[in-house]
């Protein structure tokens, strides 16, 4: 059986690339490779060539990137990204609501209201 694929974003503020790491130990020597992601913002398909590339080539394909496999960012870290809206992954600039999320007893969940 493959190991799992594990990816994480240098600049994530949901999930540090410190729990991936965490996560591949936590699972035992080849049980998952990691895929570093050099970027800013949650997420990193779709928001990464190389990370694209990677992914379909492990789902797709059957290839397993190298041990210590990093992906430089595509755009400069100050550009604004699509799924945060504001530069360097900042929130601020984005209020639109998560569908169908609610925070236990409020609102609907925003970026603005979703670490309050």
């Amino acid at each position: 059986m493959p190991p799992m694929l594990l990816i994480g974003t240098t600049g994530d503020p949901a999930t540090p690339r410190t729990w991936t790491r965490a996560m591949a130990e936590r699972l035992g020597e080849g049980v998952a490779v990691e895929l570093t992601n050099e970027g800013e913002g949650h997420g990193a398909y779709g928001h990464s060539a190389c990370v694209n590339d990677t992914v379909n080539a492990y789902f797709l394909d059957g290839r397993i990137p190298a041990v210590g496999t990093n992906c430089p960012p595509d755009v400069p870290s100050d550009a604004p990204r699509a799924d945060t809206g504001g530069p360097n992954g900042d929130p601020g600039d984005f209020d639109e609501s998560c569908p169908g999320v609610t925070a236990p007893g409020g609102p609907p969940l925003t970026a603005r209201n979703r670490d309050s």
